[in-house]
C-alpha cells in the first residue's frame, strides 16, 4: 500500500509541470496592432520592418546588454539603451523592458526614456506581460527567511501601482515564473504530499 501511494505521489509531482507546459503551448499569441509583441533576444515589427535585439555579454560591471534597433530597409543600427538580460515587450511604439532592479520603457526611437517603477529590496523583476495598459510583472523577493514572488501590476504611464497576488515560501529554483496568456496570469502553487 505504502508504495502504491508513494507512486501517485511522485507521479502528481512529475505531471503537474507538464501539464502546466501543454496550457502554456495553448497559449498562441495573436498579433495585431493592439497586441504587445514579446522577445527573449529579439522581437521584429513587421508594420515597420524594425528589429529589435539584444547584443552583448552580461558582466557584473556593466549589469546589462545593450538593446539596439536595426531599420531592414536601411540596413542601419542603433543602440537604444541597457536592458537586462530578461524579456522586452514592443506595444504602440514603445519598448518595455527591466534593467537595475527598475521598469523602464523607451519609444522606439531612443527617445523619452522613463523608469515606471524601482524596488530596491527585490532580487529578480520579472515582466510577465503587458495588456490594456497595464504591466504584469513579479517581484521576487528572497531576503530574510521568507521566499515571496509577488505579482503586480502597474499602469503603462508609472501609475497605479496593485498587487494582484503574494506567493509566500516560492522557490525560485524549482518553481516557474507565472505566465500571462490570453488575459489571465498562470501560476503554479506548493505541491504538498498528500496522503491517500
Amino acid at each position: 500500500m505504502y508504495w502504491k501511494s508513494r507512486k501517485i505521489h511522485i507521479f502528481i509531482l512529475f505531471m503537474l509541470p507538464v501539464a502546466f507546459s501543454l496550457l502554456l503551448i495553448r497559449c498562441k499569441p495573436v498579433i495585431a496592432s493592439s497586441t504587445a509583441l514579446k522577445g527573449i533576444s529579439a522581437i521584429k515589427d513587421n508594420s515597420t520592418n524594425m528589429v529589435y535585439y539584444k547584443s552583448g555579454v552580461v558582466s557584473n560591471s556593466t549589469g546589462g546588454v545593450n538593446l539596439i534597433k536595426k531599420d531592414k530597409n536601411k540596413g542601419t543600427t542603433k543602440t537604444l539603451t541597457k536592458v537586462d538580460d530578461k524579456p522586452f515587450y514592443l506595444k504602440d511604439n514603445y519598448i518595455y523592458y527591466t534593467y537595475n532592479k527598475a521598469i523602464y520603457r523607451i519609444k522606439t526611437d531612443g527617445s523619452n526614456k522613463k523608469q515606471l517603477y524601482t524596488q530596491q529590496k527585490t532580487t529578480r523583476l520579472n515582466i510577465i506581460g503587458l495588456d490594456a495598459g497595464y504591466i504584469y510583472y513579479t517581484d521576487y523577493n528572497d531576503i530574510g527567511d521568507v521566499n515571496k514572488l509577488i505579482i503586480r501590476r502597474i499602469q503603462v504611464t508609472g501609475t497605479k501601482n496593485t498587487t494582484i497576488r503574494e506567493l509566500t515560501d516560492y522557490n525560485s529554483d524549482t518553481y516557474t515564473l507565472p505566465v500571462f496568456c490570453n488575459n489571465k496570469i498562470y501560476y503554479l502553487t506548493k505541491v504538498s504530499r498528500v496522503k491517500l
